[in-house]
């Protein structure tokens, strides 16, 4: 009898054992209504993409009330779009499951680990703020039609769509995957040569097409496409005004040449280091098609796809690529199945990692040999 007892004692205790554990399973399962917080503002410093980054939360006893990145020295215009999106990602859905920024991976993820930090020293149980938050499907929405569909807004497509739409009524759409606009331009710095423009007024420094094709000759050794060079001579002053008029943040004033041999006038960029970041990012929350009478695929660049680099310019396979995070190929991958001239192999050059070209003597004359596909169907 007291056997027997005992047998039932075991048992009994072993069903309370596993349904505590599952109890303690589905309170994990719940998500942010589990948690508690110590009420407060907590902060925390974390390494991000340049420096160090520092993350600033405040809590009540039951929820997130806000996140802000309160110091950050990453580069404008690229972690932008992480410090404007992600810290009210945290708060909207009251989890630490939030989507990286696609091309700014690094502050994105500085941010949510700075973000955690904080939480932890609110006493919050973090691993239950890593739970999946459901999201929302998208609804979808009308198509939308164009005259032309820019894919990719590095310089390339930029200038296209500056182009047309200085010189047309057409209506234009560019499209891109990153998170910002610009491509490789975004890290870039340094300045822009211009030839006939207000800026050569100005400073009093300019360049005859005659000088200016012998000065890139003489740089690369060869002789080059002239025609193509007179033409970026002659269109280089009205595109540089156009720009400067709508916004470019250049010094048209101070005197200075791109190089030493030329007449070629420099027009710096002026730092924007002290603007704060911009925030309150917003986009059509919803799936549609785009329909395009024309579309242009600017979107050539491949440095940061190894296996294309190890394709077309095995010989730079190990070097450190300087381009932008969305130089990965999209348009010569898209194009595969068409069976399209891969332009650009100039004899005597080749393609480097930083989308210059390289003579045979180690020179460099600054145009990129990547493709732009244009699809006239």
């Amino acid at each position: 009898m007291k056997k027997r007892v005992w047998h039932r004692g075991i048992i009994m205790m072993m069903v309370i054992i596993t349904l505590a554990s599952c109890t303690k399973e589905s309170g994990k399962s719940a998500g942010s209504g589990r948690i508690s917080y110590t009420p407060g503002t907590y902060s925390a410093t974390v390494a991000s993409m340049k420096g160090d980054l520092t993350v600033a939360v405040e809590v009540d006893d039951s929820k997130i009330l806000s996140v802000a990145v309160t110091d950050i020295i990453d580069t404008h215009g690229i972690a932008d779009k992480a410090v404007g999106t992600i810290p009210g990602e945290i708060v909207s859905r009251q989890t630490l499951t939030v989507d990286t920024v696609s091309g700014a991976t690094v502050t994105s993820m500085a941010i949510l680990r700075g973000a955690e930090l904080a939480l932890e020293k609110s006493g919050a149980d973090t691993d239950l703020l890593r739970t999946e938050a459901k999201k929302a499907a998208k609804p979808s929405g009308d198509d939308e039609i164009y005259d032309v569909v820019i894919v990719g807004s590095g310089a390339s497509g930029l200038s296209a769509a500056v182009r047309i739409a200085a010189e047309s009524d057409l209506k234009v759409l560019v499209l891109e995957k990153l998170a910002y606009y610009g491509g490789s331009a975004r890290v870039c710095g340094g300045g822009i040569w211009a030839m006939g423009s207000e800026m050569n007024r100005n400073v009093g420094i300019d360049s005859t097409a005659d000088e200016y094709i012998s000065f890139m000759e003489n740089r690369s050794g060869k002789t080059l496409n002239r025609s193509l060079l007179t033409n970026i001579h002659d269109i280089s002053g009205s595109t540089f005004d156009y720009l400067v008029k709508n916004g470019l943040p250049v010094d048209t004033h101070t005197p200075g040449v791109g190089h030493e041999d030329s007449r070629l006038a420099i027009a710096w960029a002026l730092s924007n280091s002290d603007e704060p970041y911009e925030t309150g990012y917003g986009g059509k929350d919803r799936t549609y098609n785009v329909l395009a009478g024309k579309v242009i695929l600017a979107t050539g660049g491949f440095t940061r796809n190894r296996e294309l680099v190890k394709e077309f310019s095995p010989e730079y396979e190990n070097v450190m690529p300087f381009t932008g995070a969305g130089s990965t190929g999209d348009g010569i991958e898209m194009t595969r199945a068409l069976e399209n001239p891969i332009i650009g192999s100039i004899p005597g050059f080749k393609v480097s990692e930083n989308c210059q070209v390289l003579n045979d003597r180690g020179g460099v004359i600054p145009f990129t040999a990547e493709p732009l596909r244009v699809n006239i169907l």
